[in-house]
């Protein structure tokens, strides 16, 4: 066959926000249809935020009339971001101090359960001898392929196992030079590590990198940026907290997970978490991975709604805060603390496997 294929360094959060990842899509389709090349010989493919922005981007193609692609492969797009009455939604704010909320019932008896489960600052790039906040030339994603070592910055890291030779392929925030590892970059290379055996299920790195780490990408410095056996250690402790919390909170309120209909992820940081890719780390339960949709900064957004319906006017403002009474009226808390079921999910979910 003769293909030619184009990748889309697109922007990414949390550097940018919408609309630049779309924008840069669009720009990158006229392109192809300013070099000559007709829409019927143009195929959009793409898996999880690209099968995203594949269907996206078929929206505004038609919006601005241009000449549609042949075709569309979207594998694990986010296609439907709405909630439908008497849907059970989990909602997981991903961060140190892991906020979630289960939303069941429907009409009047809508209720809101909530808790957070303390899961330090690991997701925050903090804690990791080589972290760093999610700017300009953080690690955001690791992928372990089969492979030789190789030199540059953007493939460092390399082992042996099984007579297997393996190397890292990292991305950085703003395809930048690599600068530190935050959390999404240290989150996707522990689940890498785990599901090529280099690390165990009692979360121990393989000999050698044990005392001196496995390298990932070389700074621009040429040092070398490393996961150390306690940044393991850090993962572990916060992902058996998040799926702890994420399993105890609805079976507190007599719900099984494989019930949830949805998992909403808000914040930067799970826009930039490939869920397909996290099952090694048993970040969530298995059943609802599948059912995780980023939906972004949801507190700016709530702010900017509340600011909104103020400078509208009396009414809409009254509405705005008599909406968030009613949240506030339906929403009861679930103390985590003390709880033998969370304290033995915990300790059960701090290995892998």
């Amino acid at each position: 066959l003769h293909i030619a294929a184009f990748s889309v360094d697109y922007a990414l959060a949390p550097e940018h926000t919408f609309p630049a990842p779309q924008n840069d899509v669009l720009a990158a389709y006229k392109g192809l249809l300013d070099l000559g090349i007709p829409g019927d010989q143009i195929i959009l493919a793409g898996e999880s935020a690209g099968a995203t922005l594949c269907l996206t981007l078929a929206l505004m193609v038609r919006q601005q009339h241009l000449f549609p692609p042949r075709a569309i492969v979207a594998m694990s797009p986010r296609a439907d971001c709405t909630v439908q009455s008497g849907e059970k939604v989990l909602f997981l704010d991903i961060g140190t101090n892991g906020e979630m909320a289960l939303v069941a019932g429907t009409g009047g008896d809508r209720w809101i359960a909530v808790c957070s489960t303390a899961a330090g600052p690991v997701f925050e790039g903090a804690g990791i001898r080589d972290g760093m906040r999610g700017g300009p030339g953080a690690i955001a994603g690791v992928v372990l392929t089969p492979g030789p070592i190789t030199a540059s910055g953007r493939g460092a890291g390399s082992f042996t196992e099984a007579a297997r030779t393996f190397s890292a392929r990292v991305r950085t925030i703003g395809n930048a030079s690599p600068a530190g590892i935050c959390g999404s970059g240290v989150l996707t290379a522990v689940s890498e590590l785990v599901r090529v055996k280099a690390v165990d299920a009692t979360g121990l790195l393989a000999v050698p990198w044990f005392a001196e780490g496995f390298p990932l990408a070389r700074r621009a410095d040429g040092s070398e940026l490393r996961i150390y056996q306690e940044d393991i250690r850090a993962v572990q402790l916060a992902k058996a907290a998040i799926r702890a919390g994420a399993e105890t909170l609805p079976l507190a309120c007599g719900i099984a997970s494989r019930e949830i209909d949805a998992v909403l992820v808000a914040g930067a940081f799970g826009e930039a978490l490939p869920f397909s890719r996290l099952s090694p780390l048993g970040l969530l339960p298995p059943a609802l991975l599948n059912q995780c949709r980023a939906v972004g900064n949801t507190s700016l957004a709530g702010a900017a709604r509340v600011l909104r319906a103020i400078l509208v006017g009396k009414a809409e403002e009254a509405c705005s805060f008599a909406a968030l009474d009613r949240i506030v009226a339906a929403s009861r808390e679930v103390p985590l603390a003390g709880r033998k079921d969370f304290e033995a999910c915990y300790l059960a979910m701090t290995g892998f496997g």
